[in-house]
């Protein structure tokens, strides 16, 4: 519970220290006494945004402090434990400073936090209920949060979202495949085209150096063999002019010019010489040719095969060495393209497994909420009876929408219905309750549901307008009763609701030397009588309404 609020240099207050016991509390006041600036301090303790105008002047700085007492029962205990925050004690003390320029600090039992920790922190030490919340009683996605506040849906609202989280992260992720599907696609489509032709070629490691050395060979065998042809040719098969045919008719007209004249017959003997060794030349340069074997189909082989590799190779712009390389790395890449669209099925099959699963907690919520809605109808309609609207009958529908409107909060569209006279059938809220029954109705709801909420302290800031008399005295009593299980304070301008209380702090704006500051009094006796007696009557108080404060006092 909320057990010491400090305050220094905020707004009219220059120094205030005030202390808070369990049970229920009543602040009242004149209009524009400064009630609701405590209210929004604790707030600003709270993790509220802060306003940098709050600073009274000429301070440079406000300074808030609130002490609270938390048990290991409490929601904010363990998440003191879980930031490894926690005092020796059951206290916990949540500070805040705010400076002139707009510069705010928080702090958590000394320890500076984040606006953010504090607001996660507050919301769980105190539950503020505001004036104006019947305006947000006509929107659904209230009324759906209430319910579920009234039915202590967190875990599986926290299931829900989790749950939904989950199959919209994967749903991203597979529309971001998807989008990537057709540019991979093509990709694969050009590597298959690609490993086609690589595969129908086959290039073996080091198979272009081993045939080409091997084609190098028998092109050099094939021009020795066509060379030593034209030689062979030329010394003696050609039918006209061989050098042996032309050697032999020189060696004729030698032997007639020798015949004639001894001194050319050593000529002739180089003739015949020369004649000689042309037909061993001729011999031997057969011999030699008929050694040098070729087979032309594998020549032929060779130079296609190697036109083939040369091609591909300037095809895939690599060299011919590489071509075993390139086929290797199109294969590893046409693999991870077909990895990726199995993983794209596996993700779509996964993607359908959790959007089952989201909607299962869907389900689950759809059905707890219908059970959740009875009981609710039927204590509202019990409450809004006593709230002088006897006739009062209030319906909760839970309707649950497609899968389309599938959300964090699950599906349901959730609506109030209330009639209030006999005879007519109920319609949604907004449609026929008026001003002082939708406050009612607010009223009605937040105390049913803050009943049921754990924090340790509970704010109903002026949630009693619109109400009088009897109506008012049983609101009151119903605060009192709550006030049993958690600590409660009430902003009140009835004086039935602040004769309910168990403490009463009156607030007082007081101006002396042209300065104004809020003054707060803690009320004894006496002094309650008096307060409530000036709600009752108004400026002058009267002995009437002095009796008729005490006899509401006496009566609880």
């Amino acid at each position: 519970m909320l057990t010491q609020l400090t305050l220094r240099h905020y707004a009219l207050i220059q120094e205030l220290q005030i202390d808070f016991s369990s049970g229920m509390t009543v602040i009242t006041g004149e209009t524009g006494a400064g009630k609701s600036i405590l209210i929004d301090a604790l707030a600003l303790c709270l993790g509220e945004r802060a306003d940098a105008s709050l600073v009274r002047a000429p301070s440079q700085q406000a300074e808030l402090i609130a002490c609270f007492q938390v048990t290991e029962s409490l929601a904010a205990y363990q998440w003191l434990f879980q930031q490894q925050l926690l005092l020796d004690d059951d206290h916990c003390i949540l500070r805040r400073t705010l400076n002139v320029d707009g510069r705010s600090r928080c702090y958590v039992n000394g320890v500076p936090v984040t606006r953010a920790q504090l607001r996660a922190l507050g919301q769980q030490l105190v539950q503020i209920h505001g004036q104006h919340a019947h305006q947000q009683l006509l929107k659904n996605t209230y009324q759906c949060t209430l319910l579920d506040q009234f039915a202590q849906h967190q875990q599986l609202l926290t299931t829900m979202r989790q749950s939904y989280q989950i199959y919209i992260d994967s749903q991203q992720i597979y529309q971001q495949q998807q989008l990537q599907a057709t540019t991979q696609a093509a990709q694969r489509e050009l590597l298959e085209y690609q490993l086609a032709e690589l595969k129908a070629v086959a290039a073996q490691p080091e198979e272009y150096q081993t045939i080409s050395g091997e084609h190098r060979q028998l092109a050099q065998r094939n021009e020795c063999r066509q060379c030593s042809q034209q030689l062979l040719d030329l010394l003696y098969e050609q039918e006209q002019f061989t050098l042996l045919g032309l050697a032999q008719q020189a060696i004729q007209q030698m032997r007639q010019l020798a015949s004639l004249d001894n001194r050319c017959s050593h000529l002739l003997a180089m003739l015949e010489e020369a004649a000689i060794q042309i037909s061993e030349t001729r011999r031997e340069l057969q011999s030699y040719s008929d050694q040098l074997n070729l087979d032309p189909e594998r020549f032929t082989y060779l130079e296609q095969r190697l036109a083939s590799l040369i091609q591909l190779a300037r095809k895939h712009h690599v060299p011919v060495e590489s071509l075993p390389e390139q086929q290797q790395q199109l294969q590893q890449a046409w693999e991870s393209l077909i990895q990726q669209e199995n993983g794209q099925q596996q993700l779509q099959q996964q993607l359908e497994e959790q959007e089952r699963g989201a909607q299962t907690a869907a389900e689950v919520l759809t059905a707890e909420r219908q059970q959740a809605a009875q009981q609710l109808a039927q204590r509202l309609t019990t409450t809004l009876q006593q709230l002088a609207l006897p006739h009062a009958q209030f319906t909760i529908t839970v309707t649950p929408k497609s899968s389309k409107n599938l959300s964090a909060q699950g599906w349901d569209d959730v609506e109030f219905w209330i009639t209030t006279n006999p005879g007519q059938s109920p319609q949604p809220l907004n449609k026929v309750a008026s001003g002082g029954e939708l406050s009612r109705i607010a009223l009605a709801i937040q105390l049913l549901t803050a009943s049921k909420n754990a924090t340790p302290a509970l704010i109903f800031d002026e949630i009693d307008s619109g109400i009088s008399g009897y109506t008012a005295l049983t609101v009151g009593q119903h605060l009192r009763q709550l006030a049993e299980i958690t600590q409660v304070f009430c902003v009140t301008h009835l004086p039935q609701v602040a004769s309910c209380g168990h403490h009463h702090l009156l607030v007082k704006k007081q101006t002396q030397h042209h300065t104004t500051t809020l003054q707060l009094h803690i009320l004894q006796a006496e002094q309650r009588v008096e307060a409530i007696a000036r709600l009752l009557a108004g400026a002058v108080v009267t002995p009437q309404a002095i009796a008729n404060a005490r006899e509401l006092l006496t009566a609880n």
